[in-house]
């Protein structure tokens, strides 16, 4: 593991942006927006993408946000990577040693963001920090602390799902990767392994980016201590089926990009292992009917075959 201590800037003097995306959501995005001004450590500056400033619908503006937020619409929906890639350029330009990353159904504690970044000061060979993902529509229940994977077969498991000592409520833990709903950057790992890749769109960006800082020597943390509440899907919608078309196209595209070995039979296996997955929970899903579900896996597994990424 690489130490970056000396890449450090001091707690004190260090510029940290933090980046709501919007899509449709302007009442959760506004939310999210204040649970950031409200918090013990305030970024020093907030930015809001619009991903739905150029389509019909609900769409948050520039009017609807206070004064010390600065609105920034896409020039089309750009997805999850592509969105956050816009604020990240801008916030880099500008000078932010650090980058909190906030889906707009996300609500982050008071604590939450100064717990994160002195995580990330206290251990210098860390680059993202993620808190203890807490459900916001079923209070107390903890849904995600961090997340497990195994690239021989592309198996990728959220420790809450696990386990994980769900009731611990304090300490900082090596992780493989921590979810994107809410994830604090630091600029060095951006300068290493470069943006979020905008192949994926929607879903497994964040594992793909947390997976790629391990291999550049920057360790992913999960602070139990820093809280945030998620709601989840609410931007493309819980019972569409399309998140599960993302899920299969996208889930193979990292199987494949995370390999740990080169050969065919290798391929083939975690290929076969990634479809029975998203098969198997296509088949128990919400949304849709089951036709309608498994077409949407078939639909991924073909356009990640024939090389079809981006909004698919």
């Amino acid at each position: 593991m690489v130490d970056h201590r000396a890449d450090a800037v001091p707690h004190a003097t260090a510029r940290l942006t933090a980046i709501v995306l919007n899509y449709h959501t302007p009442d959760a995005t506004r939310v999210a927006v204040q649970s950031l001004l409200d918090s013990d450590r305030m970024p020093d500056e907030v930015i809001v993408v619009d991903n739905s400033a150029s389509a019909g619908g609900p769409a948050i503006c520039s009017t609807g946000l206070a004064q010390s937020v600065r609105y920034l619409p896409a020039p089309w929906n750009l997805g999850f990577s592509g969105g956050m890639n816009l604020g990240i350029r801008d916030a880099l330009e500008r000078g932010s040693q650090f980058v909190l990353l906030v889906n707009s159904d996300a609500a982050v504690s008071p604590a939450c963001i100064g717990t994160l970044e002195q995580a990330l000061v206290d251990t210098p060979q860390a680059g993202i920090a993620g808190p203890r993902i807490q459900s916001s529509r079923s209070p107390g229940e903890t849904i995600s602390l961090g997340l497990r994977y195994a690239p021989a077969l592309g198996r990728m498991r959220d420790r809450a799902a696990d386990g994980a000592g769900a009731d611990a409520t304090d300490g900082v833990e090596r992780v493989d990767a921590v979810s994107g709903c809410v994830m604090l950057v630091r600029r060095e790992v951006f300068a290493s392994i470069g943006l979020f890749d905008e192949d994926y769109f929607f879903s497994f960006e964040d594992l793909d980016f947390c997976l790629k800082a391990a291999r550049a020597g920057y360790a992913s943390l999960l602070v139990r201590s820093a809280t945030a509440l998620h709601a989840g899907s609410r931007s493309i919608g819980p019972q569409s089926t399309r998140r599960l078309y993302f899920a299969a196209r996208n889930h193979l595209l990292l199987g494949r990009r995370m390999a740990p070995t080169p050969g065919r039979l290798a391929a083939a296996s975690r290929f076969a292992a990634i479809v029975a997955l998203n098969t198997a929970h296509a088949a128990t899903a919400d949304g849709g009917t089951l036709t309608e579900r498994l077409g949407a896996v078939w639909a991924g597994t073909r356009d990640y075959l024939a090389g079809r990424y981006g909004n698919g």
